[in-house]
């Protein structure tokens, strides 16, 4: 039998720490996912209900959108940070381009996708899976809650606190606005998240830009343990 030598057949010492060090920084990335998962559903009190119905649409489960969730790069040597990316003012649909601009939609869907970067969050298709440029759907931990965000090309809506947020890119008339006080925001907006649930519109504001925010009530439900 003749024998060949073959240099795959051979590590040398300095190759092995090498594969030794890739194998134990494997089993940390492992580790501190599954750490990171196991504290982000720790920290959900509470769900908002249209939260509820965007995942019963897409047939999954509060757990299931939290395997989702990206680990922040500075984690855990940082705390998560859970504070509302989408706070008025803090937030510009707008800018940088709309979906109706074309070439301008891409660096619109960017932007929307770095706001669930660096906290405990996620960006998903549309229930539909309709053409991704119509919709971008995404989730995160805001406070003690689980939170969604929901951009297509006309506005932005957004839970926070047992409240929601309709940022519309139309400036509506006062006597309009006030008009929609007190009213199901789903007989204003036509979306299934808002159809047939009664969201009372508590107050509207126009801010710079030639747009609208409409504020109204969701409440919020306990999570169940799953």
């Amino acid at each position: 039998m003749d024998w060949k030598y073959n240099p795959d057949d051979y590590i040398s010492a300095h190759d092995q720490r090498y594969i030794d060090l890739a194998e134990r920084c494997e089993c940390y990335r492992a580790a501190r996912l599954e750490y990171f998962r196991a504290r982000v559903k720790t920290m959900i009190r509470h769900v908002s209900p249209m939260v509820h119905d965007a995942l019963a649409d897409m047939g999954l489960r509060t757990a299931d959108v939290i395997d989702r969730f990206r680990v922040p790069d500075d984690w855990p040597e940082k705390s998560l940070r859970t504070h509302d990316t989408f706070r008025p003012g803090g937030y510009d649909f707008l800018s940088g381009g709309r979906l109706t601009d074309g070439g301008g939609s891409e660096r619109w869907h960017r932007r929307f996708a770095r706001r669930h970067q660096g906290v405990a969050g996620c960006v998903i298709c549309d229930p539909d899976d309709r053409d991704d440029r119509d919709e971008k759907l995404g989730f995160r931990l805001c406070g003690e809650g689980l939170e969604i965000a929901l951009l297509t090309s006309t506005y932005l809506l957004t839970s926070s606190a047992g409240k929601g947020r309709l940022h519309v890119a139309q400036q509506l008339p006062l006597t309009i606005g006030s008009a929609m006080v007190g009213r199901p925001v789903g007989a204003i907006v036509s979306h299934p998240l808002l159809a047939g649930r009664d969201y009372p519109v508590k107050r509207v504001m126009q801010p710079v830009g030639g747009t609208s925010l409409i504020v109204f009530e969701t409440g919020s439900t306990a999570v169940a343990n799953e």
